[in-house]
């Protein structure tokens, strides 16, 4: 019986060997702690007594109590996550906003939390706001700043898509619909 070579693994070790990957999850790891101390500063005392980082598929992450899951493209290379179509944009999510977005989590959202769905949005409006204001003191780009991130964000803020406009979704207090 042959093996049936369509099964190979999508990373080819000989280009990206293991030991290549210490770097992005060293860096990674250091991203998330400089998040941490941030967000310390900020909001107060780590609520947890540790914080544990998983990879999930996709392209976003989820905070749970002292555990973290960050998108899969996260961890890897540079060299890696180009020739898999991330560009700009999407790379400076992974690497700023999503690990302290999903820090912030920790405070807001799992400490201080909301009585109805309807309440969601406040904490993942301050989870947003402390990861824009942490990539700002971080400045990891030259062209990172608080009003620029603002400024870039705002048509996702104020469209709803398909030609609908930001009102047409209704009060936030109405919760996701």
């Amino acid at each position: 019986m042959r093996p049936n070579r369509r099964l190979r693994p999508s990373v080819n070790f000989a280009e990206d060997p293991p030991a290549a990957l210490a770097g992005p999850l060293r860096e990674l790891g250091q991203e998330i702690a400089e998040a941490v101390r941030f967000g310390k500063q900020w909001m107060g005392p780590f609520p947890f007594q540790q914080l544990v980082v998983s990879q999930v598929p996709g392209t976003t992450g989820q905070g749970f109590p002292g555990l973290l899951y960050l998108p899969s493209l996260s961890f890897l290379p540079d060299t890696t996550q180009q020739r898999v179509g991330m560009s700009g944009n999407t790379k400076e999510a992974l690497e700023r906003n999503i690990p302290y977005h999903e820090v912030a989590h920790q405070w807001w959202g799992n400490v201080v939390g909301w009585d109805s769905y309807r309440d969601q949005w406040i904490t993942e409006g301050l989870a947003n706001y402390i990861a824009l204001v942490g990539a700002d003191a971080e400045k990891l780009a030259t062209t990172c700043s608080l009003t620029g991130s603002l400024l870039s964000e705002r048509p996702d803020f104020t469209c709803c898509g398909a030609g609908n406009t930001v009102e047409d979704a209704g009060p936030l207090v109405h919760g996701v619909r």
